[in-house]
């Protein structure tokens, strides 16, 4: 956690140093000597307040293999956070882990310190990409799974990756999760709450067929799917052209609509 610049702070600096300069014309030789260092050495001294935030903590989290961060986002009303990425490991700060890389979710509170966590996945390779609180208090994760057993259930293919939500309580215990995508390989990287309760999620899909009903272009298209509260499907888009493409991010704005940010190949 960092802490930004003090505006009123600035305000001063940039005062004090213009009154500085306004006294050089009419100041004698030594004098504007003084000025001189004042004006050279103030801006370095000052250069630690103003332009460089200032770091209230830093914690590291995860065991002895390898730990990954993707998202992280605050919590209300404990102005603690959650985050979301994956780890290999089963030691350390992780426990519960299936097998391969599991999806991580880590509770903190707002010093960083570390509440509680979740390895969730199966025996294969499960990430997590994108995590939001929601407006009842819950958590929702999106990511990808590989895995069949475990966390998981309804993978439509074997090897294969299908896009995975999970639905968490405000203890990080599942309440619900889905699979969703085809033969293919599909991969959530975000997920929105949106009016009525329902969600938007964006990422990409190689399939064309299971749940991905609106047909393949090529080699990976953007996917967008909204489920409801429950998970079930209302409905799903894929758009892009004969390359690789995949999106980032989705927003609802203040229409009602979806905007994208997405990279086309």
């Amino acid at each position: 956690e960092v802490r930004g610049t003090d505006e009123h702070l600035e305000q001063f600096t940039i005062r004090l140093f213009l009154f500085l300069l306004s006294k050089w014309q009419d100041a004698a030789p030594v004098q504007k000597i003084v000025l001189a260092l004042i004006v050279v050495g103030f801006p370095n001294f000052l250069s630690p307040l103003l332009g460089q935030p200032t770091i209230s903590w830093e914690k590291s989290y995860g065991g002895t293999s390898w730990d990954y961060g993707q998202d992280i986002v605050q919590t209300t009303p404990d102005m603690g956070y959650i985050a979301i990425g994956r780890t290999y490991s089963n030691d350390g700060d992780v426990s519960g882990n299936h097998g391969g890389h599991d999806m991580w979710v880590i509770k903190l509170d707002a010093n960083g310190n570390l509440l509680w966590q979740k390895a969730l996945g199966g025996t294969a390779y499960d990430e997590g990409y994108s995590i939001i609180q929601t407006s009842n208090g819950d958590y929702i994760a999106a990511g990808y799974t590989q895995s069949n057993d475990g966390d998981v259930s309804g993978n439509h293919a074997s090897g294969t990756k299908d896009m995975w939500v999970v639905k968490l309580n405000g203890s990080g215990n599942i309440l619900w999760q889905k699979c969703y995508g085809g033969t293919g390989d599909e991969y959530a990287y975000s997920i929105s709450e949106v009016s009525g309760g329902n969600f938007i999620i964006a990422g990409s899909s190689s399939s064309s067929d299971g749940d991905v009903t609106s047909g393949n272009k090529g080699s990976a298209d953007v996917w967008i799917v909204k489920i409801d509260g429950n998970g079930t499907i209302l409905w799903e888009k894929s758009m892009g052209s004969t390359g690789y493409d995949y999106a980032d991010d989705i927003k609802q704005n203040s229409t009602g609509g979806y905007i994208v940010a997405a990279s086309a190949g």
